[in-house]
């Protein structure tokens, strides 16, 4: 396991614990990229987030709590994700994050299963309400599958599992 915390007070206004963006037209992560066996805490922006991701990319196995708007945040054109066993308490916006910016070739397939999410009143800044466990934003075409969802281990109890925000996607429960 590799723990990666925010040093407190936080005082900044950007930055996410682990960040990838794809530069110049070639991917920062590679084919078939997995990330797992983290824990990333406490960071003004995301605890994970990765634009333009690799096909297919694969995270699991990660703990991401008290983060400034996501706990995994996933922007722009992926072809296949795999999201298994997040766990995340009090990310201010939500758990997770799937975010297509409208595109045709957003992420054609995306399953998410066995998450765990709450709201913990005990962390401090940038910690929020975590109202949402996964937010699908502005996704066209793509087949989304979420299945295992947790969310009565404790704390209170975030408000909507599954929000759509100006998405075209085939959800499946």
């Amino acid at each position: 396991h590799l723990a990666i915390s925010k040093a407190q007070p936080v005082t900044d206004t950007v930055g996410s614990g682990i960040g990838v963006t794809r530069t110049s037209g070639t991917c920062a992560l590679g084919e078939s990229t997995r990330l797992s066996d983290l824990h990333v805490s406490g960071f003004p922006v995301s605890g994970i987030q990765v634009r333009e991701g690799s096909a297919p990319l694969r995270i699991e196995h990660v703990s991401v709590f008290a983060n400034g708007q996501f706990g995994v945040d996933l922007r722009g054109q992926h072809q296949t994700v795999v999201l298994d066993s997040i766990s995340g308490d009090s990310n201010n916006t939500a758990l997770i994050n799937v975010d297509g910016t409208g595109s045709s070739y957003d992420a054609t397939v995306v399953r998410i299963s066995n998450v765990k999410a709450e709201t913990n009143t005990l962390y401090p800044a940038p910690a929020g309400p975590q109202e949402t466990v996964v937010l699908l934003n502005t996704l066209v075409n793509a087949r989304v599958t979420v299945e295992g969802v947790s969310t009565t281990s404790g704390g209170s109890v975030p408000r909507e599992i599954v929000r759509m925000k100006g998405s075209r996607a085939i959800l499946t429960r």
